[in-house]
C-alpha cells in the first residue's frame, strides 16, 4: 500500500513538472498578447491624429517607444535612444534605435536589424488615419520581440539592432537616413540580415505571414521554414524570393540597396490600407501574438548561425542598374494587314498574336532585346474577279527571331520609358486560305524578314510596349491573284512581358 502511495506521489510530481512550465508559458503568451493590444490601441488612438511623420504626435510615439526600450532593457545604439535626422523640411524626425548585444566574442560585432515604421498619414480632409495595421502592428511587434530577445539574451550570438523608423510614409526617410549613417561608419557590411515588419495585424483573415526577399541570403528559406515547424503556436508562413511589387516600398529597400539581405514581413494588404478605417479594434491580436512569437524565434535562430552569407542577388527594384542578362516571357495581341506598295493601298485589318521567350542584354541605358516567339498573322487579299468588294482571308504561323536595340530614358532602372528599333526574321511553318480549297497555286516565301520599332515602359519585372513590324518581303512567290503583287504582311501589337 505504501509503495502504491509513493508511486502515486511520484506520478503527481512528474505531472506537475510538466504542467507548471506549460501554464507559465501560456501565461507569458497571454500577457504578451495583452501588451501588444495596449501598444496598438495607444499608437492608433484618435488623440494622436494619425502620427504624421515629424509631427508632435509622432514624437510622442517615439518617446513612448523609448520608454518601452528602457523598461525592457534594450541599450541605446547611439548615445541616446532617439536619433534625430533632418530630411530637409519642417518637423522633428526621430528614429528610435537600440541594441541587444550578442554573447559570442566572434559574432557579437555582426548585426541583425529588426525594424518597423511608427509614422502614418496624419489627418486628411478632417479624417484621422490611425494606421493600426499600418504600422502600429509592426511597431508593437518590434517592442515585444525585443522584450523576448532580452529575456533570452544569453542565447544570442550576434547582436540585434532594434529600430523604429519615422517618415516611412513620406518616402522611407528614416530607414534611408539610418542606412546612410551606418554606411558612413562602415557598419552596413556588418549587418547580415534585416527584417522590415510592416503590416502584420491581419494574420489568417488577411492571409499567411509572408517573408519576401529570401533569395538575398543563403539558406534563408530553410531557416525560416524550419522555425515555423518548431514555434510553439502554429503559424502559416509563405516565403518569396524577391520583392517585385511595383506599387510601393517598405523600409527593407534602403538596406537592400546597401547590399544587406533584407526581408519584408507582412500579412498582406487586406486590411483598410491607407484608409481612415484602419482602426485598432480590427486587429487580430491572437494572430499578432503568433507573428511576434515566430519572428522572435526566427531572429534568435539567425543570430545563432555560424555563417550568414549574402548571395549577391537583389530584386530589380533594389538595383541601381539592371543585371547584364535577363530572361523573360511575353505575349502580344493586336492586328495585322496586307500592304500593297505597288498598288498604293492596304488591306483590312485582322487579329494577330505573338508569344514566346525573351533574352535581354543590358548595359547602362541600353538593352539588346532578342528571343524566340510564335507568331500568328492574318490578312485579307482582294479577289481578282471583284477586288474592291470581295476578299480572301489568309493566315500564317511562324517562328520569329526578333532583335531590337532599346534606349531607356534615364530614370530608375526599375521604372522607365524606352524606345527601340531593330529587325526580325520569321520562318513560316504553316499557312492557309480560309475560302480556298486548293491553295497550291499560292506559293509563299517561307523565310521572311523586316524592320520593327517600339515604344514602351518598364515597371520593375514588367514591361508593356506598343510594337510595330514592317515586312521587307513579298509574301507570295507568284502572283496567283494578279491583284496582290509584292504583298507584305505588317502588324501592330500591344506586348506585355515579365522578366524572371
Amino acid at each position: 500500500m505504501k509503495r502504491k502511495a509513493n508511486i502515486l506521489l511520484l506520478g503527481m510530481a512528474l505531472l506537475s513538472i510538466c504542467i507548471v512550465p506549460l501554464r507559465a508559458q501560456q501565461t507569458a503568451s497571454s500577457e504578451r498578447q495583452q501588451r501588444l493590444e495596449r501598444h496598438v490601441f495607444y499608437m492608433a488612438a484618435d488623440s494622436l491624429n494619425g502620427r504624421g511623420g515629424g509631427s508632435e504626435d509622432a514624437n510622442k510615439v517615439a518617446h513612448y517607444i523609448e520608454g518601452q526600450f528602457k523598461e525592457i532593457g534594450v541599450e541605446p545604439f547611439f548615445e541616446d535612444y532617439l536619433w534625430e535626422f533632418t530630411p530637409g523640411f519642417g518637423g522633428k524626425f526621430y528614429n528610435v534605435v537600440g541594441i541587444i548585444k550578442g554573447s559570442d566574442p566572434a559574432l557579437c560585432d555582426e548585426y541583425i536589424v529588426v525594424g518597423a515604421h511608427y509614422d502614418h498619414l496624419g489627418v486628411r480632409n478632417g479624417k484621422v488615419y490611425n494606421g493600426a495595421d499600418d504600422n502600429a502592428s509592426g511597431t508593437a511587434t518590434v517592442i515585444e520581440l525585443a522584450r523576448t530577445l532580452v529575456q533570452q539574451k544569453a542565447l544570442l550570438r550576434r547582436s540585434v539592432i532594434i529600430v523604429t523608423f519615422d517618415g516611412e510614409e513620406m518616402g522611407l526617410l528614416g530607414s534611408k537616413a539610418l542606412c546612410d549613417e551606418l554606411a558612413s561608419q562602415g557598419l552596413t557590411e556588418r549587418c547580415k540580415l534585416m527584417f522590415s515588419i510592416d503590416m502584420v495585424g491581419w494574420l489568417d483573415k488577411g492571409g499567411p505571414l509572408k517573408l519576401v526577399g529570401t533569395a538575398m541570403l543563403d539558406d534563408c528559406d530553410k531557416i525560416l521554414k524550419a522555425t515555423a515547424k518548431h514555434v510553439p503556436m502554429e503559424i502559416d508562413v509563405v516565403t518569396r524570393r524577391f520583392d517585385s511589387w511595383g506599387l510601393g516600398s517598405t523600409d527593407s529597400e534602403p538596406f537592400a540597396r546597401h547590399g544587406v539581405p533584407a526581408l519584408y514581413v507582412s500579412t498582406g494588404l487586406k486590411s483598410p490600407y491607407h484608409k481612415p478605417e484602419d482602426d485598432a479594434w480590427l486587429i487580430n491580436y491572437e494572430g499578432l501574438n503568433r507573428v511576434t512569437e515566430y519572428l522572435s524565434l526566427a531572429v534568435l535562430n539567425f543570430s545563432r548561425e555560424d555563417k550568414l552569407e549574402a548571395t549577391g542577388r537583389v530584386s530589380i527594384k533594389h538595383r541601381d542598374e539592371p543585371p547584364f542578362i535577363e530572361f523573360g516571357l511575353s505575349a502580344a495581341a493586336g492586328s495585322s494587314h496586307f500592304a500593297f506598295p505597288s498598288a498604293g493601298f492596304t488591306g483590312r485589318k485582322s487579329f494577330a498574336f505573338a508569344g514566346g521567350a525573351d533574352l535581354h542584354f543590358n548595359y547602362k541605358h541600353f538593352t539588346l532585346a532578342t528571343g524566340a516567339e510564335y507568331t500568328m498573322l492574318q490578312g485579307r487579299l482582294p479577289v481578282e474577279a471583284d477586288p474592291f468588294n470581295s476578299t480572301l482571308r489568309y493566315r500564317q504561323q511562324a517562328v520569329t527571331l526578333p532583335a531590337m536595340l532599346q534606349y531607356h530614358i534615364p530614370s530608375k532602372p526599375s521604372a522607365n520609358f524606352y524606345i527601340g528599333v531593330g529587325a526580325y526574321f520569321s520562318h513560316v511553318f504553316d499557312h492557309q486560305y480560309r475560302e480556298l480549297d486548293n491553295a497550291s497555286a499560292y506559293s509563299i516565301e517561307q523565310n521572311q524578314h523586316g524592320l520593327q520599332w517600339c515604344i514602351g515602359m518598364r515597371m520593375y519585372h514588367y514591361t508593356v510596349e506598343a510594337l510595330w513590324r514592317y515586312s521587307a518581303d513579298g509574301v507570295f512567290l507568284n502572283d496567283a491573284t494578279h491583284v496582290a503583287p509584292n504583298a507584305r504582311l505588317n502588324s501592330a501589337m500591344l506586348r506585355l512581358g515579365i522578366l524572371l
